[in-house]
């Protein structure tokens, strides 16, 4: 850290300068000691810091990942000085300031698809990391993408800064995950919204998850908490709400933010379908209390009004196919725009 100190930010190095440091003791020969670890939270809350530089030999692992967490939600980069520069797992991994080297680190891998960061990830490393984050992540939102969404985005500059701002943005199609994978991210793998939403009620009876669900017909919702109170015994459902098919007036709003915070609920499920459920819930990013992830029919699925695609048709990406036939006068023209536009796209950004 001294080192770092002394070659770089004294110098102001492409104008870098120190705000402050945070260690368990201060050290006299570095200015601006702002107390130990603990601080860094009312630190990055309260100031305009653009990196962290992680600089202590005896760091652990989880110390790291919450303030990749922290810094993450506030769109500050974190570099770390590794202990043996000598080794490096790639140098595109590796950042030089006068010498000292740098590790960047990330919550997530992503792969850009037509301006929208997807997230490079599977089933088990999704759920994993909502499991660790998601009191972290309260009042944020997570994005469940396809290629209707990933189109959408690209033509629409609001839509796609939703989709970036998501703490996650998963790839719920197949061509999506497909892509990165050619993009040489060997783990991409689909990560669908019912899937996801079946996986964390699995778990919630033995985690204490408290649940709330908005959007569908109050119908769908009735038949909604009869199945997750046979299927998955144990589960809190705090709240179920069916908002009307018109634009809520600033009273209503407020009247159902109330709601739901009052109800303190750890995961808010929003079954609005794209781009509308995305939309809501970057408007109410910070204002709800639990991480909000759009999940479009999900709530159909699982209430059984909508039947799923054969598993094999899941395995290959015929899924959408499987819907058309369901529902081809809603679908129909949104696929072949959609689709096309996609497919022209990927094939001169170098996809098979």
């Amino acid at each position: 850290a001294l080192i770092f100190y002394r070659t770089v930010l004294e110098k102001g190095y492409k104008n870098l300068s120190l705000f402050g440091y945070v260690a368990d003791n201060e050290n006299k020969k570095i200015p601006s000691y702002m107390g130990n670890k603990d601080s860094i939270r009312k630190l990055i809350d309260g100031n305009d810091i653009e990196i962290i530089i992680i600089a202590d030999e005896n760091i652990s692992r989880d110390e790291i990942k919450d303030i990749v967490i922290i810094a993450t939600h506030h769109n500050i980069r974190v570099e770390i000085i590794p202990e043996f520069s000598d080794f490096m797992p790639s140098k595109n991994a590796v950042l030089s300031m006068e010498g000292n080297y740098l590790l960047e680190l990330t919550a997530l891998d992503t792969c850009e698809i037509m301006g929208v960061n997807i997230s490079v990830t599977n089933m088990e490393k999704t759920v994993n990391k909502i499991k660790d984050n998601h009191k972290e992540w309260s009042g944020k939102y997570i994005c469940v993408s396809n290629v209707h969404t990933t189109v959408t985005a690209s033509e629409d500059n609001n839509y796609k800064a939703i989709q970036n701002k998501a703490v996650i943005a998963l790839p719920d199609g197949g061509p999506l995950s497909k892509f990165s994978r050619e993009q040489g991210y060997e783990g991409a793998s689909r990560v669908t919204g019912p899937d996801l939403m079946q996986r964390i009620l699995k778990e919630s009876a033995e985690n204490g998850w408290k649940h709330y669900f908005y959007g569908s017909t109050q119908e769908t919702l009735d038949k909604l908490k009869s199945v997750i109170n046979k299927r998955y015994e144990g589960t809190i459902i705090c709240g179920m709400m069916s908002p009307p098919f018109r634009p809520l007036t600033v009273a209503e709003d407020e009247q159902i933010i109330k709601e739901i915070n009052e109800a303190d609920p750890d995961f808010i499920w929003v079954g609005l379908g794209a781009p509308k459920q995305e939309i809501w819930m970057a408007a109410h990013e910070n204002r709800v209390k639990g991480l909000m992830i759009g999940v479009g029919a999900a709530f159909d699925y699982e209430s059984g009004n909508i039947k799923r695609a054969p598993k094999w048709m899941q395995k290959y990406n015929l899924e959408w196919l499987y819907r058309l036939v369901q529902d081809p006068k809603r679908l129909f023209t949104r696929y072949i725009r959609t689709n096309t536009k996609y497919l022209i796209w990927k094939y001169k950004n170098g996809g098979k």
